[in-house]
């Protein structure tokens, strides 16, 4: 899938993806959540787009020498299409 296009996520990518929150990326994610992390400064959310759709998400947390992956979230109809 070479037309896949990692981007970092904003705030006001939140309207893009809230119609889909719950039915393609699952229940635990909401606005507040994702709206709370990206204000977060140890927070870096990128958005996984193939062509104009967002299929994903990815979250990381700064800390003060490393990176934690927190979380990788695909739509459920593009789950095991190696995104």
């Amino acid at each position: 899938m070479n037309d896949v296009l990692i981007q970092k996520m904003q705030l006001e990518d939140l309207d893009k993806i809230t119609s889909n929150l719950q039915t393609d990326f699952d229940d635990f994610w909401n606005i507040n959540i994702l709206k709370s992390e990206l204000e977060n400064e140890h927070s870096i959310f990128f958005l996984i787009k193939k062509e104009t759709e967002i299929v994903g998400f990815a979250g990381l947390w700064e800390s003060v020498d490393d990176i934690h992956l927190t979380n990788i979230v695909i739509k459920k109809a593009y789950r095991g299409k190696r995104l």
